[in-house]
């Protein structure tokens, strides 16, 4: 079984933090690692944080807490966690995120076994400030879909027009970390230039709810 690593990125969102956690600590997959990255927050609680994974860890993931002193931003925190990252594919979102259920790390592992993409990005829901209100979906399944059956250069085209995947919706190889070496602020902001420089790999989306 291959192992995916989950980074949670934290600044300032402890409010948070133990419902993203509970989120990947409560997934059926049963290989992954789990990685709570802090970017020189103020309020950033290192003890609070392992308690809480010590606690309702039953699937005994493997975790790692870094405590970031200084804060360079969420691309140069990222990048830093890489590194200490050992799973076999990559998936990160922001602690005042969470995965929407339990299957999630599931079905990003069968779309992987199941074709040859390197980077799997599905739909997201954007919900209020406390988690409890869905406000809209974000990602056109059906858009996300037909765009599957498009050449790598259509796809890049149509995200040029506007970034309409969700990042924290999304899950990477770590060759592409590997091989490109490290995240650069646009990744973040712009689907279709990460496609650009990679346009050799193949990328797919999935139209259900990660």
């Amino acid at each position: 079984m291959e192992k995916f690593t989950v980074i949670i990125l934290h600044y300032n969102q402890m409010s948070y933090i133990e419902t993203a956690i509970l989120s990947v600590l409560n997934q059926n997959y049963k290989k992954i690692e789990l990685i709570v990255t802090d970017d020189g927050s103020s309020e950033f609680d290192k003890d609070k944080v392992s308690e809480i994974i010590d606690k309702h860890n039953k699937n005994h993931f493997d975790y790692k807490i870094l405590d970031h002193k200084k804060n360079v931003g969420t691309v140069k925190n990222l990048n830093k966690t890489l590194k200490k990252a050992t799973g076999d594919f990559i998936l990160f979102f922001a602690a005042d995120d969470k995965l929407y259920n339990k299957e999630v790390i599931s079905n990003f592992s069968k779309e992987f076994k199941n074709n040859e993409k390197n980077i799997i990005t599905s739909q997201c829901i954007m919900y209020d400030d406390k988690l409890e209100n869905a406000l809209y979906d974000y990602v056109n399944p059906k858009m996300a879909l037909q765009l599957n059956k498009k050449s790598v250069n259509e796809i890049y085209e149509k995200m040029c027009e506007g970034c309409f995947y969700g990042s924290g919706a999304t899950c990477y190889r770590k060759i592409i970390v590997i091989v490109v070496g490290h995240f650069i602020k646009v990744f973040l902001k712009n689907m279709g230039i990460l496609m650009k420089i990679i346009n050799l790999w193949k990328i797919g989306l999935i139209g259900c709810i990660f």
